[in-house]
């Protein structure tokens, strides 16, 4: 799990008002998890609390670090296909989970680099890439470590990479 150290200095943002916004931003992706909200209402909500500009303090937090948590944050909500990607369950003997975060992560980037004009020798070249990416299985049995469930996360990993072979 990788964490977002807010460091606190003179003249930052304000650090109640800041927590408060990531308290919405985490209640936002909480309800997409559990199926309450639809991905167009989230980011419509997201993009809502990210027009009210957070108000400066003497003793606040860098404002650097808000900005790469709260743009880690927006990146989570548009994740291709959110709803399965939370869908994959962990399972004892699953694959590891930072393995299967990553792959999927990779997808996405690329995702975004196509979007925003990737050349197509660039893209089929990390496309493989990632294709070879290995996903480890955790132990299983008694003292086994758990993992994400295999054949959901196979479902995920077949229907991102099918999104991206066609956006190439």
């Amino acid at each position: 799990m990788d964490f977002t150290v807010l460091r606190q200095i003179r003249n930052g943002y304000d650090c109640q008002e800041t927590l408060q916004l990531i308290a919405k931003y985490q209640a936002i992706i909480s309800d997409l998890q559990k199926g309450n909200t639809t991905v167009d209402n989230a980011i419509m909500a997201a993009e809502q609390l990210r027009e009210t500009p957070l108000p400066i303090s003497a003793r606040g937090f860098e404002p650097q670090d808000v900005e790469n948590l709260l743009n880690k944050l927006d990146k989570e909500l548009r994740r291709y296909n959110i709803s399965d990607y939370y869908a994959v369950k962990m399972v004892k003997g699953g694959y590891n989970k930072a393995a299967f975060t990553a792959k999927a992560d990779a997808y996405n980037n690329l995702i975004i680099s196509i979007n925003g004009g990737m050349n197509k020798a660039q893209a089929m070249s990390d496309l493989e890439r990632i294709r070879n990416m290995p996903l480890p299985c955790e132990k299983a049995g008694f003292f086994g470590q758990k993992g994400c469930e295999q054949s959901a996360a196979d479902a995920y990993i077949a229907d991102i990479d099918a999104y991206v072979s066609d956006l190439i």
